[in-house]
């Protein structure tokens, strides 16, 4: 075990103000240690670092010139749109947002449409915000799909390399260079995380202006409570047995629950409510499907003072929002390709 070291979260944007200190005693871990630890992938990143994997000179938009939505100097333009759930098309969406600030290219936002499981993509569109932030498609755009290396084949070839340096872009103030996501460049990129700690801010700010509607009465914050948000995946995809979550529960109501100061816990899942009745036997609060709307799931996730993640897009997006503090699975990066945030708290997975 590393030392102990105690965190405060203190978030101060326009719009938005609150202050917070939780009194939680997070063990630090360094990062590296972490990725050669956990993921023969890493190993593999590390190799690549001082190369930086040939994506080119990194340069802020801002550098480069960019006005919000002005497309008055046509650059190259990108975008991300796909058929898959939720989570999968707004993380695909958060990536090349922040990967075209860093490279100095211009995000064109597709809004969400048709999605898996059920979900309606349309609805979701204005609870986001995202396109308060970014210039929306336009009827005289063009699309030229392009596919993508997967999240974790950092040696897959890649548009977005040819793009960052420059190649087969026609920077026409019309052609949209779409795939499914930039996850290639966004996790595998030497500069990590300072392509997403750019953009963060501006998608905190305008996601909970956006989602205000939605939130809820956990988000009342102040010194002796601490709320805990656990996103329980089931279904289809990767799934972490419920003992992982029962042991960052006990590890954190032992860390929170002191003199004066209690936590509330509170599970987010798209399981059967049925299979967490130990979980509410102990005080935990469970909101399934049936229950809670997927909107003030996610709200409830982000505005968490801490969040629990699983391994999926949807816990990795609302992660990457989050304004507290995050409990990330160690075995995560090997499976799903994922690269945690530095301060994010690293939870072994047995």
């Amino acid at each position: 075990m590393t030392k102990q070291a105690v965190l405060s979260f203190i978030l101060c944007s326009s719009g938005f103000e609150f202050a917070r200190s939780l009194k939680v005693v997070f063990w630090s871990k360094r990062l590296d240690e972490v990725e050669h630890r956990n993921s023969a992938w890493y190993a593999d990143f590390n190799d690549q670092k001082g190369r930086a994997l040939s994506f080119g000179n990194h340069h802020s938009s801002k550098e480069a010139g960019y006005q919000g939505n002005d497309l008055a100097t046509p650059r190259c333009m990108i975008s991300a749109t796909g058929t898959d759930g939720f989570g999968h098309q707004l993380e695909s969406k958060l990536s090349c947002m922040a990967v075209a600030e860093d490279i100095g290219l211009d995000y064109i936002h597709v809004p969400f449409g048709s999605m898996e499981h059920g979900q309606n993509g349309s609805s979701l569109n204005e609870y986001l915000g995202l396109s308060t932030l970014h210039a929306s498609w336009q009827p005289r755009f063009l699309r030229e799909m392009r596919q993508v290396a997967w999240v974790g084949k950092c040696h897959g070839k890649s548009w977005l390399r040819d793009v960052a340096n420059g190649k087969t872009c026609k920077r026409d103030g019309r052609t949209v260079y779409i795939g499914d996501n930039c996850w290639d460049y966004f996790y595998c990129n030497g500069a990590w995380p300072d392509q997403w700690l750019k953009v963060q801010p501006r998608v905190q700010q305008a996601f909970l202006d956006a989602s205000k509607a939605y939130s809820v009465d956990d988000e009342g914050k102040n010194s002796t409570t601490t709320h805990v948000v656990l996103h329980v995946r089931r279904g289809d995809g990767i799934q972490l047995p419920l003992d992982y979550f029962e042991r960052v529960i006990n590890i954190l109501a032992r860390e929170l629950q002191t003199d004066g100061t209690y936590a509330i816990f509170r599970v987010q899942t798209d399981g059967n409510k049925q299979d967490f009745k130990r979980f509410e036997e102990r005080g935990v609060i469970v909101d399934d499907a049936a229950s809670t709307s997927l909107e003030t799931s996610v709200r409830r996730m982000v505005t968490a003072d801490v969040f629990v993640a699983s391994m999926s897009s949807l816990s990795l997006s609302a992660a990457l929002i989050n304004t507290g503090n995050v409990i990330y699975p160690g075995c995560a990066s090997a499976k799903i390709g994922r690269r945690p945030l530095p301060s994010w708290r690293i939870q072994p997975c047995h």
